[in-house]
């Protein structure tokens, strides 16, 4: 089973799947975005998102912070997702006071 058939019927994928769907070596997945979260002390995980047949889908992984710590690419289930508007609200300081 090629990993756009395991992709498209929801079966987990190995690390070296993951690592080749990131690395954009699989010719039928075409990248579309990156979204970084936080930073911990060793790494920071990082969402692919990728598109085949015109629907999208997130895989992730773990981007070591330092020379010294390898980037690690979990077994998982590539999820489906849909880009979607969000409204945020932040507490910024009132320089007018």
């Amino acid at each position: 089973m090629d990993i756009k058939e395991k992709i498209l019927k929801g079966i987990p994928l190995t690390e070296h799947e993951v690592r080749n769907i990131i690395w954009e070596k699989i010719p039928c997945v075409y990248y579309i975005d990156e979204i970084s979260e936080s930073p911990e002390r060793w790494h920071y995980r990082i969402d692919f998102i990728f598109s085949i047949d015109d629907n999208n889908y997130s895989v992730f992984y773990y981007k070591g912070n330092t020379e010294c710590q390898e980037n690690e690419y979990p077994s998982q289930i590539a999820r489906k997702v849909i880009k979607k508007q969000v409204v945020k609200y932040e507490w910024v300081y009132d320089d007018n006071v």
